[in-house]
């Protein structure tokens, strides 16, 4: 879209300076020129906005990301220490068990 916007920008520059005869069409192409640079002007600097949201969003998903493998790791931890106690527990309840039998 600035590509062709600026083709415009050249062809109305053109038909400008041909019409420099009769003032008051050049000043029409003048200012067509001046509404294509204007919109030139608006549409980069939404390009600029847009690409700086897509850098913040790619940011935010890293560190998503990041969050997501740390949330995974504590799980795992309590899982394990879960596990943990649990054989712990078997261990005992049959080191009670032998005992009361006499092993």
């Amino acid at each position: 879209n600035v590509d062709r916007l600026r083709g415009q920008v050249d062809a109305t520059d053109e038909k400008a300076q041909l019409a420099l005869p009769d003032e008051e069409k050049a000043r029409e192409y003048l200012e067509v020129k001046q509404e294509a640079l204007d919109r030139i002007d608006t549409l980069e600097e939404r390009i600029a906005s847009l690409r700086q949201s897509l850098h913040r969003i790619d940011m935010l998903r890293d560190e998503l990301a990041t969050r997501e493998a740390e949330l995974k790791a504590l799980e795992s931890g309590q899982e394990l220490a879960e596990l943990e106690a649990n054989i712990r527990e078997d261990l005992l309840s049959d080191t009670e068990v032998y005992t009361r039998r006499g092993f």
